[in-house]
């Protein structure tokens, strides 16, 4: 079978973030993801959010579309590319919402790379442009993290 698709690929997504006396971020929604082969993996979904922050007096809102997609080049080496488009951003950024990114999402695209070096450790980095709707400019971002399996490393 080439291509799967399934009621168990579905991703809720629900999530509260409360940072007493900074902020506080509510997400819902969903989205699908299909295995196209075994090293092909497309991701795409909606939520809505709602977040304050203790510098206004109002909450925001804002809708998210993303799409990600990943390929597992060997066993140690995975490619991935991702878009996603936040239709508040821009509005709530005129209207007094001071949160950024990463505090809040921001429209933008890039690709990603996953090394392991071994079962429990390797690296992932993105490189990206992401729009920044308080200078109303494209910004070039960059993250690499640290990955530990820590289901496999206390084994």
């Amino acid at each position: 079978e080439i291509y799967t698709l399934s009621l168990h690929d579905a991703l809720p997504i629900w999530s509260a973030e409360l940072s007493p006396g900074v902020s506080d971020v509510y997400k819902a929604g969903g989205g699908v993801q299909a295995h196209i082969n075994e090293s092909f993996l497309l991701q795409s979904g909606f939520y809505a959010m709602r977040y304050t922050h203790n510098f206004g007096y109002r909450p925001y809102y804002d809708g998210i579309s993303f799409l990600m997609t990943s390929y597992q080049v060997n066993s140690w080496f995975t490619l991935g590319a991702y878009g996603r488009y936040s239709m508040g951003a821009s509005h709530n950024a005129q209207h007094g919402s001071m949160l950024s990114s990463p505090f809040v999402p921001h429209t933008g695209y890039g690709v990603s790379a996953t090394t392991m070096f071994n079962d429990i450790f390797g690296f992932y980095g993105t490189v990206g442009r992401e729009f920044n709707p308080f200078e109303g400019k494209w910004r070039t971002v960059y993250d690499v993290s640290p990955i530990i399996n820590l289901g496999k490393l206390f084994k």
